[in-house]
């Protein structure tokens, strides 16, 4: 009982909080936006495997062929750009005999990641991923440096279409527009992103390195703000 009682004075205390401004003159309006954003970055992904009748033998040639693959890509990395490698996964491969499902060997998998590559420069690194025989290349996963956890630009421009409406509700009324009241973020911009599949094949089918096409991305925001209104 003690902790419900605490939690009920606290949400009356924030309610009447809130309200504070109800008795001021105000105008409520919703702002939205939706830009296009050139997609200038992208993540490039390699998948390789190794596959042994025992798992401990499949597992050593994988680690060998990907940390060689590592080293090749470090030497000449561009700022800003991460390479990471997965964990290490291992599947049993099952073979029928007499009847019966028996496990004939061992595949492991791992996954090359070059993370953040400026998409004019990323076909010397296709290149380098493709030389390296993966046995599957992509998705490629596509963004705009434009949207990060600093910079919001659908977000701002929302904020601004509800400004305008404001200050066009508050002229027509004789009024001069105030301090804003309260912000509310509706619909929030989500760090755009788009996963390209069908840049995914296998590495057999490689006679030359896919083409990038990165297009634009969508960002959407939408705000309602509440602002004073004064004479």
């Amino acid at each position: 009982m003690r902790w419900l009682l605490i939690l009920s004075l606290s949400v009356v205390w924030m309610s009447a909080s809130a309200q504070q401004w109800a008795p001021v003159p105000h105008v409520q309006v919703e702002g939205q936006a939706t830009l296009l954003l050139e997609a200038d970055r992208v993540d490039l992904r390699a998948t390789f495997t190794a596959e042994h009748r025992e798992s401990r033998l499949a597992l050593q040639d994988l680690e060998r062929r990907v940390q060689e693959v590592q080293r090749r890509l470090r030497r000449q990395l561009p700022e800003g750009v991460r390479l990471e490698a997965s964990q290490i996964s291992i599947q049993p491969r099952h073979a029928r005999r007499q009847d019966q499902w028996v496990i004939s060997g061992y595949v492991a998998t791992r996954e090359i990641r070059l993370l953040n590559l400026d998409v004019t420069e990323a076909g010397p690194w296709i290149e380098a991923l493709v030389a390296a025989e993966p046995h599957q290349l992509g998705p490629f996963e596509y963004r705009s440096s434009l949207m990060s956890a600093q910079q919001h630009p659908a977000l701002q421009a929302a904020i601004e279409d509800a400004r305008a409406k404001a200050e066009l509700m508050a002229t027509s009324l004789g009024a001069r527009l105030g301090a804003p009241l309260q912000l509310e973020e509706i619909t929030s911009p989500q760090p755009a992103a788009l996963m390209r599949a069908e840049v995914m094949m296998a590495a057999d089918t490689l006679s030359s390195p896919p083409e990038l096409d990165a297009g634009q991305l969508e960002a959407q925001a939408r705000v309602r703000l509440v602002f004073e209104l004064l004479p």
